[in-house]
C-alpha cells in the first residue's frame, strides 16, 4: 500500500483514488455504492469480505468458532449463536473485532492493490476510483487505507423507519466530523443518482486540478 494518501497523492502516483464509503444502518450506503459503480468506479463491499471469512475451514472462522464456542461441525461459524454471544457485551464484541477486523483490513488492502494493477477503464477524462463500502470504516481505523472518507447520512427518523437497530452505532455527526464529502439520502430515492453524480464530479474536478494543465503527465 502507498504511504501517501489523498487525491493529489493518488494522481501523482498514477493510481486509482480510493474512497471509503461509510454510514450507519439503513442510511443507503449500498444504493450509493451501486450508483458510483454505474459511474465507472470499482467497488468493494467490506461486509461481504467479512462474511467470506466465516467460510468453513477459514482460519478466521476457526478462531472465532473456538473463541466463542460457536463452531459448526464443518468448521464454520454459527452466526446466530455468535450474535447472541456478543450482542450487548462490549468485551465480547471487542474480542470478536480484534480477530476479524485485521483480517478484513488485509483482504481489503489486497483487493485495492489488485484493482490498482488492472483498474476498470474510467469514463473519458475521469480518474479511476475504487470505492470501499464499510460501515465500520472509522471504528476499525481503516481510513488510513483510503484517500477520502465519504459519509452517507440520513435523518434519524428516516433510519428508524428503515431499520430499528441503530442505537449502538456512531452518530451521523461523529462520522461527518471525519468526512471529506457527504451524501444525505433522506430525500426521495429518485434524487439519489443526481446527488451521487454531483459528489463524483466534485472528486473528479479535484483530481483534474491536482493533475495540473491538460497534457501534464503524472509522475509514477
Amino acid at each position: 500500500m502507498q504511504s501517501m494518501r489523498g487525491v493529489a497523492a493518488a494522481v501523482a502516483a498514477n493510481r486509482p483514488i480510493v474512497v471509503g464509503l461509510c454510514g450507519g444502518i439503513a442510511c443507503g450506503k449500498s444504493s450509493v455504492r451501486e450508483e458510483l459503480a454505474k459511474l465507472g468506479a470499482a467497488t468493494i463491499d467490506a461486509d461481504k469480505v467479512g462474511h467470506e471469512l466465516y467460510t468453513p475451514g477459514h482460519p478466521v472462522a476457526m478462531a472465532v468458532g473456538d473463541a466463542f464456542n460457536v463452531a459448526t461441525p464443518d468448521g464454520g461459524v454459527d452466526r446466530k449463536a455468535l450474535g447472541a454471544a456478543v450482542f450487548g457485551n462490549k468485551d465480547a464484541m471487542k474480542q470478536l473485532t480484534d480477530i476479524v477486523w485485521p483480517a478484513i483490513a488485509s483482504n481489503l488492502e489486497r483487493r485495492i492493490t489488485d484493482i490498482a494493477a488492472a483498474p476498470p477503464a474510467p469514463a473519458s477524462g475521469s480518474m479511476p476510483v475504487t470505492i470501499i463500502e464499510a460501515a465500520v470504516l472509522l471504528e476499525a481505523g481503516w481510513q488510513s487505507m483510503v484517500d477520502e472518507v465519504w459519509v452517507v447520512s440520513v435523518a434519524r427518523d428516516v433510519a428508524v423507519a428503515r431499520h430499528a437497530r441503530i442505537d449502538s452505532q456512531m452518530s451521523n455527526d461523529e462520522r461527518l466530523a471525519h468526512a471529506h464529502r457527504s451524501i444525505d439520502t433522506s430525500t426521495p430515492k429518485d434524487e439519489l443518482a443526481a446527488k451521487v453524480r454531483a459528489v463524483w464530479d466534485a472528486l473528479q474536478a479535484d483530481a483534474a486540478a491536482a493533475a495540473g494543465p491538460a497534457g501534464d503527465e503524472p509522475s509514477s
